[in-house]
């Protein structure tokens, strides 16, 4: 819950006053950190008083769990429609994304020459 505080007032920070909002969700779970954020997002489009926002997010998600993505999908949807927030999330699945993962980070071996 903590961890999640903090990322949405990272973002809420980085994307202050924007009214249309991409993010890129590397660890969505069971998408219970949508419903905080968005309802911020939404009390803070209401002070400036803007009819438009619009949120995008793009889950990357293993492929192993595409049933549960498509779960997961309705219960922000119908929050952000209740608020009248424009809110759309789409999942990329990928199925060997812990793998590319840690493959992507490189150890550099050094030789030390004296």
């Amino acid at each position: 819950m903590f961890s999640n505080f903090i990322a949405d007032q990272a973002i809420l920070e980085a994307v202050d006053g924007s009214m249309f909002i991409h993010v890129i969700d590397f660890d969505i779970k069971f998408g219970n950190q949508w419903a905080s954020f968005i309802k911020e997002l939404a009390n803070r489009a209401k002070f400036r008083k803007s009819n438009t926002l619009i949120i995008r997010a793009t889950a990357v998600v293993d492929e192993e769990y595409g049933v549960e993505s498509r779960l997961i999908r309705d219960n922000p949807n119908q929050f952000a429609q209740e608020l009248e927030i424009g809110f759309k999330i789409e999942f990329v699945q990928i199925r060997t994304f812990k793998f590319l993962s840690f493959k992507a980070i490189t150890i550099w071996k050094y030789k030390l020459v004296i």
